[in-house]
């Protein structure tokens, strides 16, 4: 199973990235906010989604948020939402704003996202409102702009991407509103404890 992709971004669409990875190249399909943290040529980690159907090529989704990957295969458990829909739904608002609408049951708010619907709205809270809500606690930290930044910079100084992001994120989550360059320094003494 494909479970993320890193690689550097060749190419920036409305709805898609094309990543290089080696010799080979992935067109990714992304939510605008996605493709607005991944700036051409930058080293980036999606974490992705693998969709294969009968009647055309595969497609690959990815999310630069955990977060957001992580409502996204929620909303993939939803009876008939495919993932064009789900990335639809997770284009529409901010994945925190969508938590809060889904766990909060609130029908009216979702059916006026384009393409929802009513009944859709309804079968959505019905099916993953608790799974939804559960999972709040695995939020982004709200400087993820921050910790982005930071990760690309351990990443070109020669760490692992998962690594990277597994150190800056629980840095972030034990220490509040670090700046990148705290986010950085805070990575470096905590890579250099686990060395000695």
């Amino acid at each position: 199973m494909l479970e993320g992709i890193e690689g550097i971004v060749i190419e920036q669409r409305d709805s898609s990235l094309v990543i290089g990875v080696g010799g080979f190249r992935f067109r990714v399909y992304c939510t605008p906010s996605s493709i607005e943290r991944s700036g051409l040529g930058s080293v980036v980690f999606m974490h992705t989604y693998l969709h294969f159907s009968q009647d055309r090529a595969p497609e690959l989704y990815g999310f630069s948020s955990e977060d957001e990957f992580s409502l996204f295969s929620s909303l993939l458990k939803v009876s008939k939402i495919g993932p064009k829909m789900a990335l639809k739904i997770l284009s529409s608002a901010p994945v925190q704003r969508l938590r809060s609408l889904i766990a909060d049951r609130n029908v009216a708010e979702l059916s006026r996202i384009p393409g929802m619907g009513k009944k859709t709205a309804e079968r959505l809270v019905a099916e993953i409102s608790d799974l939804v809500e559960a999972g709040t606690e695995n939020a982004s930290p709200e400087n993820f702009d921050e910790c982005e930044e930071a990760v690309r910079a351990l990443i070109s100084l020669g760490f692992e991407a998962s690594s990277a992001r597994q150190m800056v994120r629980a840095i972030a989550r034990e220490k509040k509103d670090l700046s990148t360059q705290e986010l950085i320094r805070e990575a470096l003494k905590s890579s250099k404890g686990e060395t000695k």
